[in-house]
């Protein structure tokens, strides 16, 4: 997606999205309750989850996670396109390097230096608690470890196990092993749940405006057309803001 400034909480497609709990509560097993654990909404929550997650609960390391991606595609120019991209290497790399958000290029190039799947659980997608509607970046590839996220199509949160309720955060588990398909049944009913109380953006619908030239758009489509099209002229717009 684009960058979206101000870090400001979206509205759900049904009216403001009801405000995020610090914990949200999931099924539970013998070994504790998978909740979610909310990050700052200041347009790097993906980094900053994937940071507490890697970095034992670490809250400040979206800028060095943002260096570090872009140093490493800087390294790799041939990994993606410029299609892929959605723009030049050299434009994206600045791009993550400032506010914009992250988003599956981040995670694809994260889980490979991490050697950890991240699994990334939609609440706007998750419509049952049997459908496996999660997106894993690094599957396949032998990790052995995984980190899960949840996303409401503005804004990524960490979930994280809690051995018992009201313990502190510095007890969460925040890596699984890959072959613990309990804690991913977990997630999918903690997401159902938010799902059903829509607690989600929809992308598709969302207005925007380019701060760069002042245009109304609707939804992600929209916003990313937007941007490959004024690429054309060697500037592509991509900062936009919610309205």
């Amino acid at each position: 997606l684009p960058h979206l400034r101000g870090g400001q909480e979206a509205s759900s497609p049904t009216g403001p999205a009801p405000k995020r709990a610090a914990t949200s509560p999931a099924g539970t097993s013998s070994e504790g309750k998978l909740v979610r654990r909310v990050v700052p909404a200041d347009n790097s929550c993906l980094f900053t989850a994937i940071g507490c997650a890697m970095e034992d609960g670490a809250m400040d390391r979206a800028s060095s996670l943002r260096e570090l991606v872009a140093a490493i595609l800087f390294s790799t120019p041939d990994r993606f396109s410029e299609a892929e991209l959605g723009m030049p290497l050299e434009v994206y790399c600045d791009k993550i390097m400032g506010e914009s958000w992250g988003g599956g290029i981040d995670l694809a190039v994260l889980s490979e230096h991490f050697s950890t799947e991240f699994a990334v659980f939609n609440i706007q997608t998750q419509r049952s608690a049997a459908q496996r509607s999660e997106q894993i970046f690094g599957q396949g590839q032998g990790y052995k470890q995984r980190v899960l996220l949840i996303f409401d199509g503005t804004h990524y949160d960490l979930l994280v196990k809690q051995p018992f309720e009201g313990a502190p955060t510095a007890l969460d588990v925040r890596i699984f092993e890959v072959t613990d398909d309990i804690v991913l049944q977990m997630a999918r009913e903690l997401c159902l749940e938010a799902n059903r109380q829509k607690q989600f953006t929809d992308l598709a619908k969302f207005k925007l405006r380019c701060l760069v030239c002042q245009k109304g758009l609707v939804g992600e489509a929209d916003a990313q057309a937007h941007a490959q099209e004024t690429a054309k002229s060697g500037a592509p717009h991509i900062n936009f803001a919610e309205y």
